[in-house]
C-alpha cells in the first residue's frame, strides 16, 4: 500500500467569514479502497464489542436499617468532596438499596455516606411562587445521618462491588 503526502492542491479554502472573521482551509485526503475497507470493518468491530474501560469503577450495594428493622423509604447519597464523584440510590421496601451510577461505577476512594428521607409536595403558600418539596417527616432517620457535615457514616470504595450495609441509631 502506498502511503501519500498531504500536498497543498488537496487542499481547499473554506470562507469562514461569518463565524469569527476569519478563513480556514480543509484537506482531502485519498485512501486506498483496501484502507476504506478496513477502517469500515474496524467501526463494525467497535460497534460490536464496545470500548472497554481501564479506569477502575466500584458500585455500592446493601441494607439500610435503624435500630435493626429495615428503613422502607429515603435515599442513600455517597460523595467524595475532594473529587466531586457522587451517586445516590432509593432505598427499597425491604430496605434494600443499589447504587448503579453510570459509565459503569464510581471511581475507587473514600466517601461520605448520608440518608435522607424522601421528599414530599410543600404545603401550599400564598400563591407567590411554584410549590418545591420538603423532606417527608420520619422517625427512623435520624438527623446526624442526613447531612455530609454530620454523617458518622463513611465508605472506601474498592473496584467492582462493594457491600455497605447501613445500621443507624439514636
Amino acid at each position: 500500500m502506498e502511503l501519500k503526502s498531504i500536498s497543498p492542491a488537496m487542499c481547499k479554502p473554506e470562507d469562514t467569514s461569518d463565524q469569527k472573521g476569519g478563513s480556514a482551509m480543509y484537506c482531502v485526503l485519498q485512501l486506498p479502497r483496501s484502507c476504506l475497507r478496513l477502517g469500515g470493518f474496524s467501526a463494525v468491530l467497535l460497534l460490536a464489542f464496545g470500548c472497554g474501560s481501564t479506569e477502575p469503577a466500584g458500585r455500592v450495594g446493601g441494607k439500610v436499617t435503624y435500630k435493626g428493622a429495615p428503613v422502607n423509604e429515603g435515599v442513600v447519597v455517597i460523595s467524595d468532596s475532594s473529587t466531586g464523584a457522587a451517586a445516590e440510590a432509593q432505598i427499597g421496601s425491604d430496605g434494600v438499596y443499589t447504587i448503579t451510577p453510570q459509565k459503569g461505577g464510581l471511581p475507587p476512594g473514600d466517601y461520605k455516606v448520608t440518608v435522607a428521607p424522601p421528599e414530599i409536595p410543600a404545603p401550599a403558600g400564598d400563591g407567590s411562587s411554584e410549590p418545591g418539596t420538603i423532606p417527608k417527616p420520619v422517625d427512623n432517620i435520624p438527623q446526624k445521618y442526613r447531612s455530609p457535615t454530620t454523617t458518622p457514616l463513611t465508605l472506601t470504595i474498592k473496584d467492582g462491588d462493594n457491600q455497605f450495609d447501613i445500621s443507624m441509631q439514636d
